[in-house]
């Protein structure tokens, strides 16, 4: 499976009350994960970050959303 990790627009956090940090991502993908899923950790570029929840309706648009919230560095 692969999808595409993007920055939280700052916007959005702003308007997110304290949900959202500028350290938090996005996780596109044209495949649903399942419920299963969330919760998982996926590390990306040395950090990791939890699968926290979808958040867009890929019935309309055929991509999922998913908030990845940061974890911390990842340490070897």
């Amino acid at each position: 499976m692969s999808g595409a990790i993007i920055s939280i627009k700052e916007e959005k956090i702003y308007r997110s009350e304290g949900q959202l940090t500028a350290e938090d991502k996005q996780l596109y993908t044209t495949t649903a994960l399942g419920t299963g899923f969330v919760g998982s950790i996926i590390v990306y570029k040395g950090n990791k970050y939890r699968v926290h929840q979808m958040i867009e309706n890929a019935e309309f648009t055929g991509v999922w959303s998913y908030i990845l919230k940061y974890i911390s560095a990842f340490n070897g």
